[in-house]
């Protein structure tokens, strides 16, 4: 027996030469591509991710090509098992097997074995075929160091399209998650000012000052998307215990250099720096393309109940402020070439949001671009690059207003809310800037040699020392022509020095000074501001607490003014004594062609005191003099009714 087998193992060796069997080489591990993922599908911006699985396996390989992916390396071939090896094998596995001494199961002899191999050979070629085959496979699926690599972009690749939920960080309905695992709605995606200032410029001021180019885009790109990345945005970080609650929006294109724009956003919210506001790209979370448009849509098909819509309800409900923030980037086209600055600005009109324009970008080539309002068609807008195809923001934006009031109505919001655009005009009405913003303000416009013609500061709170850095802003300004401070409560002590400032000015023209807490003293310095200055026209002070004292002071500087025109003095102390000091100037001033007195304590006396001005009086620009709502009865009605003029508008 040990004989036949010796024999057919020489036979074997001696056909064909020995080949040892070699393993098929892994295949070259590739990186998984990066998840390049473009300025998220919100504020009018291009919404598109380009997910690019790294090697993917052999029966995706088509897809995987026409996705940009680097297809798979082909394992080297090694050539299969010679027959006879394997002949050679058999051999000796039967030697193995062979029960020694056992006549019945005595193994063939050589000859027989020799007829066999064109058997065993067609045998070893099929299994040698089979574990090419098999390698070929495993060199052509991605190794776990590859998978690893690709990150996010293999987990959102073809392999997970049954369950896309799976990878993402947000909820399927757009909600971010505390660290607690609490799910927070974008009504509370909020984060005050002081946040702003002390987490956004404290750590990346430095990257700010050194590319001071940087834009929104680039910044959430290079810091926000590779600093955050558990799925809370930097304002749900900041709050991650009490999420904030929005009261501000910032309604803005992602174009601005980020130190001004941060500048411009700190000098409107400033003197709120515990109220919340939401600015896109700090209060969404930066992942991936389907966790934004998540946040977006808040998984919901209609855009009137997605992100933007959530958030705007909550700064109407909270009383709050949108506020319109444009850049010098978009003076070519204008901010309402972005197509979402449009949405958001018409659906705070809809809501009765309060709308402000900042004072620093709110001229009409700031929103409408160089055309101007007369050429503004919101129609033409886009979300996203003009070159590319319309991203689905825009085709819901598009829709929702086609279906609704239409592009038309669209303008005539946009141009109301806009109605301040004028170079040289810096307005933030109603924008609680506080005294603080002022002083942001003004150095900014000086900063920027911003032309400051028309300031509209009304109901800002900017109290004494908001007045008081005005009035140095204004003392040596040459171009101002119009201020606006209504509902500011400055007091005596902030008239005082406005009117400092005022006395030297050359080129103020109206100064409104509504419902400030003025009294006798802030309307005593006043009135020494106007023996000296040459320009003013309008003053208004309605609404505020001066007495006859106050009006006595003011009718002396008025009645020798030459350049003041309207006079408005409704709802003081003013009673009879004011009004015989206010006849005085009637008589004897040439420019007055309105005062409005409504709303005092003026009697019969002070009526008849007025009803002699009027009859010495040869001005004859005097047009308006409005009485109503005082303590005038019939005898006083009836002396001012005979002494008055044919073309004098008399209100009694």
């Amino acid at each position: 027996h040990g004989d036949r087998v010796k024999k057919a193992e020489e036979n074997a060796s001696a056909s064909e030469p020995t080949v040892e069997a070699t393993a098929a080489p892994k295949a070259e591990e590739k990186p998984a591509a990066e998840a390049k993922v473009t300025a998220p599908g919100a504020k009018g911006e291009p919404a598109k991710t380009e997910e690019k699985p790294g090697a993917v396996p052999a029966m995706e390989a088509n897809e995987a090509k026409e996705e940009g992916a680097p297809a798979a390396p082909k394992p080297e071939e090694k050539p299969a098992p010679e027959p006879a090896a394997e002949a050679k094998a058999k051999a000796a596995e039967a030697k193995e097997e062979a029960p020694m001494g056992n006549k019945n199961t005595a193994v063939e002899p050589a000859a027989e074995t020799k007829a066999a191999a064109p058997e065993v050979k067609a045998e070893a070629t099929a299994r040698a075929s089979e574990v090419a085959s098999k390698a070929s496979e495993e060199a052509a699926k991605p190794s776990e160091a590859a998978q690893k690599a690709g990150g996010e972009a293999a987990k959102l690749g073809k392999a997970t399209k049954e369950d896309k939920t799976i990878a993402m960080k947000v909820t399927p309905c757009g909600k971010q998650r505390t660290s607690h695992g609490v799910e927070v709605p974008p009504a509370k995606w909020g984060m005050t000012s002081s946040q702003l200032r002390d987490v956004v410029l404290h750590q990346y001021g430095g990257v700010f000052k050194n590319d001071a180019g940087m834009n929104a885009r680039t910044f959430v790109e290079r810091h926000v998307k590779q600093d955050f990345t558990d799925g809370r945005s930097i304002a749900v970080s900041c709050n991650d215990d009490a999420p904030q609650a929005v009261e501000l929006m910032v309604s803005h294109c992602w174009d601005e250099p980020m130190g001004t724009f941060l500048r411009n956003v700190l000098i409107v919210t400033e003197e709120r720096c515990t109220v919340g506001m939401f600015i896109c790209f700090l209060s969404l979370y930066q992942g991936t393309f389907m966790e934004i448009n998540a946040q977006v849509t808040q998984g919901k098909n209609n855009i009137h109940e997605g992100c933007f819509a959530e958030v705007l309800e909550s700064v109407r409900l909270c009383g709050g402020t949108m506020f319109v923030v444009s850049n010098d980037a978009v003076l070519k086209d204008g901010l309402y070439s972005r197509l979402w600055c449009t949405w958001e600005v018409y659906c705070a009109v809809n809501n009765n949001v309060n709308i402000c324009m900042h004072p620093l970008t709110s001229s009409e080539v700031h929103l409408f671009g160089e055309k101007g309002k007369a050429g503004f068609n919101s129609s033409i807008g886009r979300c996203g690059h003009p070159s590319r195809p319309p991203s689905d923001d825009e085709v819901a934006i598009r829709a929702a207003i086609e279906k609704g009031i239409g592009w038309s109505a669209i303008d005539e919001n946009i141009c109301r809310a806009s109605q301040y655009a004028q170079a040289g005009y810096i307005a933030c009405n109603m924008g609680r800037l506080g005294c603080r913003g002022v002083e942001l303000l003004l150095a900014a416009v000086s900063e920027d040699a911003v032309p400051m013609m028309y300031v509209s500061l009304k109901g800002n709170g900017i109290a004494v020392r908001g007045a008081e850095a005005l009035a140095n802003g204004i003392a040596t300004n040459t171009s101002l022509s119009r201020l606006m401070l209504t509902n500011n409560n400055i007091g005596d002590e902030g008239t005082k020095a406005l009117a400092n400032a005022i006395a030297t000015n050359t080129s103020l023209n109206l100064l409104y000074l509504e419902n400030n807490n003025i009294g006798d003293e802030g309307a005593k310095a006043l009135a020494n501001a106007l023996e000296t200055n040459t320009s003013m026209e309008s003053l208004g002070l309605n609404n505020n607490n001066i007495g006859d004292e106050g009006a006595k002071a003011l009718g002396s500087a008025v009645a020798a003014s030459t350049s003041l025109r309207i006079l408005q003095m409704q709802n003081n102390h003013i009673g009879d004594e004011g009004a015989k000091a206010l006849a005085t100037t009637i008589a004897i001033n040439t420019s007055l062609f309105a005062l409005y007195l409504e709303y005092n304590n003026i009697g019969d006396k002070g009526a008849k005191a007025l009803a002699n001005g009027l009859a010495t009086n040869t001005n004859p620009r005097l047009t308006y003099l409005y009485l109503q709502n005082n303590n005038i009865g019939d005898e006083g009605a009836k002396a001012l009714r005979a002494k008055k003029r044919t073309e004098l508008m008399l209100s009694v």
